[in-house]
């Protein structure tokens, strides 16, 4: 990573093991992910891979509060880069804990993913989050899982991303179930995409919308899909509001 490096693999243990590291009140901008760098372009301000095989251990990122802002990655990740774990957050946060996301970007032409947030294989819960202002040259221009699920807990903004491709705000595949949760005031507003999914593009699995929510989709532009393109299912069980997502294409909702 531009700024921090994590790697883990080799350990044995014999019994159930967690482990979490712990990001709680950090300032982390301004750093760069060379693709000629011990990190491969990946992970603009924090690297993070799990190439553990022992089915004995859990290992999480508790993303509680902080800044990330202004870092750059060449291939995945313009903020973070995770692999093989998931992303948390701990419970019973104070509302001061917030996660700003901003102004990060991923460069390489035609392969860059994750503006933000790349995650491969795992699962990313967020709380009170602000993911805005990030670009991606490929797909994902806020946040981009592949093989993994989001699930948006608390306020969550996720505003001005764009993407080269496909999901301006969100790009997720998540082929074994349900890809994206939102269980509390979310705003996905004012993303682009290129081509498809200007808000939220799901290649596969399901969105969901869960009782005593409330979602607004609204301003985003694509070709296809400005609000939303689901390779999937939509269920919405509370207030949501599709509005004035504009295409070049298609229907607002695909």
């Amino acid at each position: 990573g531009g700024g921090i490096s994590f790697y883990f693999g080799g350990m044995s243990f014999t019994k159930k093991t967690y482990l979490n590291a712990v990001i709680n009140g950090c300032n982390i901008s301004n750093n760069t992910s060379r693709e000629s760098g011990g990190a491969g372009g990946n992970g603009g301000a924090i690297c993070f891979r799990n190439n553990s095989t022992n089915s004995l251990v859990t290992i999480s990122i508790l993303l509680n509060s902080g800044t990330f802002n202004g870092n750059t990655a060449a291939k995945k990740g313009g903020a973070l880069y995770v692999e093989n774990t998931d992303i948390k957050h701990s419970v019973n946060l104070p509302s001061s804990a917030v996660i700003n996301i901003t102004d990060n970007s991923v460069t390489k032409a035609e392969s860059g993913l994750g503006g933000a947030i790349y995650i491969s294989e795992g699962n990313v819960e967020l709380g009170k989050a602000n993911i805005t202002g990030n670009s991606s040259s490929y797909d994902g221009g806020g946040i981009y899982i592949s093989k993994g699920s989001l699930d948006l807990q608390g306020n969550a903004v996720i505003q001005g991303n764009a993407a080269e491709r496909n999901g301006g705000g969100l790009w997720i595949d998540y082929p074994s179930g349900n890809a994206f949760y939102v269980r509390g005031n979310t705003k996905i507003v004012n993303n682009t995409a290129v081509r498809t999914g200007g808000g939220v593009f799901i290649n596969n699995g399901n969105f969901v919308v869960v009782p005593g929510s409330n979602l607004e989709v609204t301003e985003n532009v694509s070709k296809k899909g400005g609000g939303a393109y689901i390779i999937g299912t939509l269920f919405v069980r509370s207030t949501s509001k599709f509005t004035n997502n504009k295409v070049t294409y298609d229907s607002g909702r695909y």
